[in-house]
């Protein structure tokens, strides 16, 4: 979610790697697919031809899912194959990178720099940058720094401040209730947080206004459609960045491809803020990789497809096709349930306790804390 997340507890995911790979082609059909705006069965060459009409595809993305960067380098991979010359902007950078972009630095210099700017390593999103650079998309800085947020949000920035967007747009009453909705989550997590409301809707209109008007600037600058990689909540039903393009760039053509990981996820294709929003989907399973070392796989239940050799997950016992039911002695079936358990074992100074299943018996293991 991009913003909304960093706000929220990342007690558990982002901060794993994993190896870059190559990615691969865009196939007509594939495991991954490829579904329309209606959950039907997509071709490349149909995504393709949708794209070539857009001034902004905009590609929305779980930050620590390594499934969601390699379909979104095989999107990169489709485009260009299909002779669409695209930049490729970045919610990760600030716009404060760009001339550090404009040398076009080696893939170790980026790989540094984007360590330092971003929570997530450069490795998880190497095969999309890869991509971009391979053929020849220009990387641009979308953001503002983490730094200059906080400061925004807490009134230490002047109004005329050279980082902040012309326009602050706030949001059109659809997200400002869904914002409303994870705010309270938020609250639920850190009940010690002295975030208000209305700072939360702030920050995020901030987050959101600023790259929808940087992608503007950079596009008529450089007479190029602007591929945007941003969090799925910056992008879904017509929210966040689609909502200021538009409202910014009332005749600007975009397409939002986003992750499909079950039949829910047609509900982000509809929007009442930004309906002329083109949609389509590439599937890829709820997976996350999480800090502890291990990945994650939520389609069913919370089920551990990988540990990291090291790692604190292989340390405290978890292995490959352990499905994990408790921590704390709270039931866990989502993402939402495990940052809530786990923060509130955190709160507490306590151990974490995992309650797995496996191979038909129940056990727990425990997680010293730091």
């Amino acid at each position: 979610m991009g913003l909304v997340w960093a706000l929220l507890v990342g007690l558990l995911f982002g901060l794993g790697a994993c190896a870059p790979h190559a990615p691969k082609p865009l196939q007509e059909t594939s495991e991954r697919g490829l579904l329309s705006a209606q959950g039907t069965p997509l071709s490349a060459s149909a995504l393709t031809a949708m794209a070539a009409q857009a001034d902004y595809i905009l590609i929305g993305e779980t930050h620590a899912n390594p499934c969601d960067h390699a379909a979104a380098a095989e999107i990169l991979h489709a485009l260009a194959g299909a002779g669409i010359r695209f930049d490729l902007g970045l919610e990760m950078l600030p716009r404060e990178s760009q001339p550090f972009l404009d040398q076009h630095p080696s893939r170790e210099d980026l790989a540094r720099h984007w360590d330092a700017a971003w929570g997530y390593p450069f490795t998880l999103y190497a095969p999309v940058l890869d991509a971009a650079r391979a053929h020849g998309a220009r990387l641009v800085g979308l953001n503002v720094p983490w730094t200059l947020v906080q400061d925004f949000r807490d009134g230490r920035l002047a109004p005329d401040h050279p980082a902040l967007p012309r326009a602050l747009i706030p949001p059109c009453p659809e997200q400002e209730r869904v914002l409303a909705d994870q705010f309270a989550l938020h609250q639920k997590m850190r009940p010690e947080s002295t975030t208000k409301l209305n700072d939360f809707l702030r920050v995020q209109s901030l987050w959101d206004s600023v790259m929808a008007e940087t992608a503007i600037q950079w596009r008529r600058q450089h007479h190029r459609p602007v591929v945007i990689l941003t969090g799925a909540g910056h992008v879904e039903r017509g929210f966040g960045i689609p909502y200021r393009i538009a409202a910014l760039e009332p005749d600007a053509r975009m397409l939002a491809i986003l992750p499909w990981r079950d039949a829910s996820s047609q509900e982000e294709a509809v929007s009442s803020c930004t309906p002329h929003l083109r949609t389509a989907f590439f599937v890829c399973p709820p997976s996350q990789r999480s800090r502890l070392g291990m990945l994650l796989d939520f389609q069913d239940a919370i089920t551990v497809q990988r540990v990291e050799p090291g790692s604190r997950a292989e340390a405290m016992g978890l292995q490959a096709g352990d499905r994990i039911v408790a921590v704390g002695g709270t039931p866990v079936r989502t993402a939402e349930d495990l940052h809530t358990a786990a923060a509130a074992a955190a709160r507490r100074g306590e151990a974490m306790r995992f309650t797995v299943e496996r191979r038909g018996q129940t056990i727990t293991l425990t997680m010293p804390p730091r």
